[in-house]
């Protein structure tokens, strides 16, 4: 039997690494880590687990968006005044 320790990574799949930056860095507010193999795969650290920014074309895949709702972040106060920096989540639309 493997023994799997935890989540290491998730990949999250984006067209504009510096709207990515600007929105896990600046807004979020996540430390870059500073061994982050290049610009077109940023990782931020969350804690327990890293969310690894990155350009599918740059790294032979394909882009696919993430489904709405697979990461979801802890905060220690949701109605911390902070979180009015957020942009409005966009609306989702039936295709």
């Amino acid at each position: 039997m493997i023994d799997v320790q935890r989540v290491d990574y998730i990949r999250v799949p984006v067209t504009d690494m510096e709207k990515a930056n600007r929105f896990y860095g600046e807004v979020l507010g996540l430390e870059r880590n500073p061994n982050s193999p290049d610009e077109d795969w940023v990782e931020y650290e969350t804690g327990n687990v890293t969310l690894a920014v990155m350009t599918p074309h740059t790294h032979d895949y394909e882009f696919t968006p993430l489904p709405p709702g697979p990461i979801a972040l802890r905060v220690a106060d949701v109605r911390d005044p902070e979180r009015q920096r957020l942009p409005p989540a966009p609306s989702l639309q039936a295709v």
